[in-house]
């Protein structure tokens, strides 16, 4: 799937003794340290929250689908479900307007995570945009 971006979503309630263990664990600090060098992400624990926000421009979705799979290990230690948004195609910085469809929505917490169809997007949308707003802050530093 060539010429295509992906963008992941998601925040996370979660102590900051569990963003650190999450972040301490397999591939989390290695793989948010090289996303932070090409600046195209945002990771961050603030207000008791997780915040990431990772755009990949033209990437293949397999670099997306293992972070994926980060966050759904960064779940396991929140301290509430939250939904994480999978988006892309021919796609901006921003988050789908309403109407447009993501790719999938999970929803992670400490009793696991599962890809859902029961959601309000508008609902999800209004959760992941703190996170939104302060990638896109950083990008016009960029």
């Amino acid at each position: 799937m060539s010429g295509r971006s992906y963008l992941l979503a998601a925040r996370i309630p979660m102590s900051r003794t569990a963003f650190e263990t999450w972040l301490d664990g397999p591939e989390a600090r290695e793989r948010l340290s090289a996303r932070a060098a090409d600046g195209t992400s945002l990771a961050r624990h603030r207000d008791g929250i997780l915040e990431v926000y990772l755009y990949d421009y033209y990437e293949a979705p397999d670099v997306t689908a293992t972070e994926l799979r980060l966050l759904t290990a960064a779940g396991r230690l929140a301290d509430a479900e939250s939904p994480i948004m999978y988006w892309g195609g021919d796609v901006s910085w921003e988050l789908p307007l309403p109407g447009m469809d993501p790719i999938t929505v999970m929803l992670v917490g400490p009793e696991g995570s599962r890809v859902t169809t029961a959601y309000r997007l508008d609902e999800v949308l209004t959760w992941l945009r703190p996170a939104e707003e302060a990638f896109l802050a950083a990008m016009e530093d960029v």
